[in-house]
């Protein structure tokens, strides 16, 4: 066989080879598979839950060994599942009228029973003003942020990152 139709060959195996790659999720680089998908569908399930002021929801999408470190070395930011259920029921999400949560996510990793999401958020939301005779404020937050996922009894839950 002549060098030139050798090289013809393996250029087209290479071409073949790189086709057969995994399918993405549509207009992600997030590759479809049955377990980001099932991440996926829980970073949606937060989003409609927190637009929704549902605490109920979203603590019951939360891992019972839920934990934030606020991503700093000091202990005074952190809090765990129950401090989570006691904000999530306290004043201040209770003070929010309206909520809206933009999250575009970046890249999905599955690593056995733990997972991990990379993610811009962009949130707004309107609260009753602490000041009875103002009207409503809105607040805007927009940041990377890393969900982390814990797979309990066959389901996904958040571990961190809310």
């Amino acid at each position: 066989m002549e060098l030139k139709t050798r090289l013809l060959i393996l250029a087209a195996a290479m071409l073949l080879v790189g086709a057969c790659g995994t399918p993405k999720i549509k207009n992600t680089e997030i590759d479809d598979t049955p377990q980001n998908r099932a991440i996926l569908d829980l970073i949606e399930q937060y989003r409609a839950a927190y637009e929704a002021r549902d605490a109920p929801a979203i603590i019951a999408l939360a891992s019972q060994q839920y934990m934030e470190t606020g991503g700093t070395a000091g202990t005074e930011d952190d809090y765990d599942y129950d401090s989570l259920k006691a904000k999530l029921e306290g004043e201040d999400f209770t003070r929010v009228l309206k909520a809206r949560l933009a999250i575009s996510i970046k890249a999905v990793r599955v690593e056995g029973e733990r997972a991990f999401a990379e993610m811009r958020i962009e949130t707004r939301y309107q609260t009753h003003s602490l000041e009875e005779a103002k009207d409503p404020e809105w607040h805007m937050h927009a940041d990377d942020n890393r969900m982390t996922f814990v797979q309990e009894d066959g389901k996904w839950k958040i571990l961190s990152g809310m």
